[in-house]
Order: C-alpha cells, then structure tokens, then sequence
C-alpha cells in the first residue's frame, strides 16, 4: 500500500506541474531548460535506484537514499516533466523554412 501511494502522490505532482505551468506559463524558449531539468532529475533518481541497490543488505542504508534523497528527485522531476509536457503541448512549432522578400524595380 505504502508504495501505491507514492505512485498516486508521483501522478498528483505531475497534474501540479500541469497546473502552475496554467498559472504561471512561460514562453517557449524556456523549454529545453525545463525539460533538461526533468532529465537531470530523473536521471539522478535512476542512479540514486542504482546506489541503493548496491548498497547490498544494508536495509538502513537504503532506506536513508531513498526517503531523503529519492523521493525529492522523483518529485522535482515530476513537477518540472508536467510543466514542460503541458508547455510544449501548447507551443505550435516553427514551420518556417526561409522567406522570400519581392521587392519591385
């Protein structure tokens, strides 16, 4: 049960990245930051996964990464992963080539 918790609380984090990107919405530039963000989050959360598994049975060990270190990863990531979801969902993409300029004379 503990664990299915912490998976509902991980989908509630990334409806609330949803929402502050609808209320506080950044241009499109910003994009690659929060996404990289996301990456860099998740990303320290699979090595953090990592770590603690090779801490062999050393139960108190891995219990410390992963209260205070994972969590805090997965929901940074979470937060910024809906935020740059919603973000980009809304951004229409550049489909311009090039321009042609017809001047007279």
């Amino acid at each position: 049960m503990k664990w299915q918790n912490k998976i509902i609380g991980g989908c509630y984090l990334y409806i609330s990245g949803i929402v502050l990107a609808m209320l506080l919405p950044l241009d499109a530039a910003w994009l690659p930051l929060i996404q990289t963000g996301a990456a860099l989050a998740l990303g320290l959360a699979g090595l953090l996964i990592i770590w603690a598994l090779l801490q062999g049975d050393n139960i108190k060990e891995r219990a410390h990464i992963y209260s205070r270190y994972l969590w805090p990863m997965l929901a940074i990531g979470a937060v910024l992963f809906g935020y740059g979801r919603y973000t980009s969902s809304n951004t229409v993409p550049d489909l311009q080539i090039g321009e042609i300029q017809l001047a007279a004379g």
